[in-house]
């Protein structure tokens, strides 16, 4: 690489203005995808847990019907949900006046 490419490299990437812009987007996109990650682990534990627990008593019953496995579920999940809906919302809401605060 010759030095004029170099010094125009630098000059026009290096800028503080452009690294600030870079890396909003990419500071939101993660913080979105942690969020996203908060708020379905709870969820997804839960239907890990009554999964876990319904096919053992389905094997020690020997009893294989698909209701079984997945009303349980079902019901767990949105047990789990109303429990932490204030939780969940009040991470959501303070997600989204962060990102509004920052489009302003």
């Amino acid at each position: 690489m010759s030095a004029p490419s170099r010094t125009w490299r630098r000059s026009c990437c290096a800028s503080p203005r452009n690294a600030a812009v870079d890396f909003v987007p990419i500071d939101a996109l993660r913080e979105a995808l942690l969020l996203t990650l908060l708020i379905a682990a709870p969820l997804l534990l839960a239907a890990l847990v009554v999964g876990l627990i319904t096919s053992l008593v389905q094997a020690v019953t020997q009893v294989q019907d698909q209701t079984l496995a997945f009303l349980p579920k079902i019901v767990a999940v949105v047990l789990v949900a109303i429990a932490l809906l204030g939780w969940l919302g009040t991470h959501m809401v303070e997600f989204a006046v962060r990102m509004f605060a920052g489009a302003a």
